[in-house]
């Protein structure tokens, strides 16, 4: 009797096992749950889907939705799924958690699938570590189905002629609701997604599980919905930032008072037009063309940071890189950029051959509404108003066109739209230094500090510094363009460096140093002391006559070689210092 019960029991334990592996009865962990989700929020979380798909090659995104609806009802965040187990945190759940699995214990124990499509290596903690934290992210929560349902697609007996992943996917971008490939679709997903085999128990449940909740998310959002777009017209000039080594604007930059630090921004070419140095700028904006607080004497203007140092063709990327200098008062500055492009512009030549008629104020006889030029009473000008609006003035009482033309050429600003005006910002956070024992203004180079209740200031001195002061800039009382720095008068405008400099009148005129003195001859100044005397008649003091051409300086008793009144009786020592060569002149 014993034994037969034994035996019974065997039996039945036998019956147990394989009729559990046969059946494979492992329960949904979270899709037999209704989702919190809206209609609204549905259509909104299958756009996501359909759009990250998109983005990883996949154009039929319902295909994942089906999915997704089948294991959570696109429920992302455990705010949506209530009663299921709380995942770790994401930036997409508002800082809250993913949904859980509830189906492999308690909560407590932290494992089971994580998201919307319920990825699941063990605890949480080994499932990131399988899967990276992207999971807990919408976006990559699609990117990493994408990838799994890529090589379950790759691997399935119910698929044929299929070895790649580009195979794969070409494959499934290929799949209708009923067409050959509906079938084998649904097949793959329930064996390889979900793990239920056609000889297991739960195959025919399941199977249509997977296939109503997939052709259900069809039809609930339409095909027009699922539809790839064509690809959107892309802008002429676009860009898009990829990195950037300054910390980002959310960190901010602490710095010091007049601290200069270096970065750059890679940005990459979104648009169909090439960028070009000299024509496309990094520039200030919000607003635009504001002079910066933290430009550097190293851009090109206070609103001009740079200019691209290369040709960049769409689709490639350049890095912009400067310098930043900190104001030197405490405080916060945020700075914002965006690309500007400048064409230079020519003047359209003024219509000709229409009839030039309209009633002041405004109807343009400019074929094609042009506002380059207007017809105002009778006469083609250059327009500056809006379509239908006239450059007349009224400044005299009567009806009259502006006379001024703009000029023949100007350079236009052309700033990007995409992505806009404040797509690219810095945020520095300039802080007074602490420091210990209070003084007042100190010279530290071409700085001057000083100390206040615990707190230090510093100030930049453009000129220099002395006595704890910034040297002043030199002043130009008398508006002659030079100032003290090297004018030796500034109270008189006819004295500066390079001015004329009369000798003889003891004023320094060209402040170099010296006030020339005016030198004469001996003859000079005997002219000057006998003006009567007019053409010399040549009668020396030895009493010879002739004509003295003015050269002839040995007939001259202050000339020469003569140092008395007679040259005669010198006439040995004349003759013995020509001989010894002390005068280049033949004696």
């Amino acid at each position: 009797m014993i034994r037969g019960l034994s035996f019974l029991l065997a039996v039945l334990l036998l019956n147990a096992c394989f009729s559990e592996r046969s059946e494979e009865p492992i329960e949904f962990e979270v899709g037999r749950s209704e989702s919190l989700l809206s209609r609204s929020q549905r259509r909104a979380r299958a756009a996501q889907i359909r759009d990250a798909a998109r983005a990883a090659g996949m154009t039929e995104g319902w295909l994942l939705a089906g999915i997704a609806d089948a294991e959570t009802g696109m429920s992302h965040c455990h705010s949506e799924l209530t009663w299921a187990c709380r995942g770790p945190a994401s930036p997409d759940c508002g800082g809250g958690p993913v949904v859980a699995g509830a189906g492999d214990g308690p909560c407590s124990l932290r494992q089971g699938g994580l998201g919307m499509f319920q990825f699941d290596a063990g605890t949480f903690e080994e499932t990131l570590a399988r899967d990276g934290e992207r999971v807990l992210r919408i976006d990559g929560n699609v990117t990493a189905a994408v990838e799994f349902v890529t090589r379950m697609v790759v691997r399935s007996r119910y698929i044929s002629g299929v070895s790649t992943e580009a195979q794969a996917i070409a494959w499934m971008n290929e799949v209708r609701v009923g067409n050959s490939r509906w079938d084998p679709w649904v097949r793959t997903v329930v064996h390889y997604y979900n793990g239920c085999r056609p000889s297991f128990g739960c195959w025919s449940q399941r199977y249509r599980h997977y296939r109503d909740h997939t052709s259900g998310v069809f039809e609930e959002m339409g095909e027009e919905f699922w539809e790839a777009p064509s690809e959107p017209e892309r802008a002429e000039d676009a860009a898009r930032v990829v990195a950037q080594s300054f910390p980002s604007a959310r960190e901010g930059m602490a710095v010091a008072p007049g601290e200069m630090v270096a970065g750059s921004f890679e940005i990459a070419n979104e648009g169909t037009a090439s960028w070009s140095p000299g024509a496309v700028f990094l520039a200030t904006t919000e607003p635009r063309n504001r002079n910066s607080p933290i430009a550097h004497e190293t851009w090109i203007s206070a609103s001009r940071v740079a200019t691209v140092a290369d040709a960049v063709e769409p689709g490639e990327e350049t890095t912009l890189e400067f310098l930043i200098e900190a104001p030197m008062t405490p405080g916060e500055y945020s700075q914002y950029f965006n690309l500007v492009r400048e064409v230079a512009t020519s003047r359209p030549p003024a219509p000709t051959g229409e009839t030039c008629e309209h009633s002041f104020g405004g109807v343009y006889a400019d074929r094609g509404c042009s506002a380059s030029w207007q017809c105002c009473d009778g006469a083609w000008r250059s327009g500056t108003g809006a379509c239908g609006e006239c450059a007349c003035t009224d400044v005299t009482g009567e009806r009259g066109c502006m006379p001024e033309l703009p000029p023949e050429e100007s350079v236009e600003e052309r700033f990007f739209e995409e992505p806009g005006d404040a797509f690219m910002q810095l945020r520095v956070i300039v802080d007074s230094p602490t420091c210990e024992e209070e003084h007042d203004w100190i010279c530290e180079g071409n700085e001057r500090v000083r100390c206040e209740v615990g707190r230090g200031e510093r100030q930049r001195c453009a000129r220099g510094c002395e006595d704890g002061a910034c040297v002043a800039a030199p002043d130009d009382a008398d508006g002659d363009g030079h100032n003290t720095s090297v004018d030796c008068n500034d109270g008189d405008a006819s004295i500066h460096p390079g001015a004329d400099d009369p000798c003889g009148d003891e004023i320094d005129s060209d402040c170099d140093g010296i006030a020339e003195a005016c030198f004469t001859t001996a003859r000079e100044e005997q002219a000057d002391a006998e003006p009567d005397a007019g053409v010399d008649a040549g009668v020396d003091a030895g009493g010879d006559a002739g004509v003295d051409g003015g050269d002839d300086w040995r007939e001259d008793p202050d000339y020469g070689c003569s140092a008395s009144g007679s040259a005669r009786s010198q006439g040995w020592l004349v003759a013995l210092l020509c001989l010894l060569g002390w005068r280049r002149r033949r004696c």
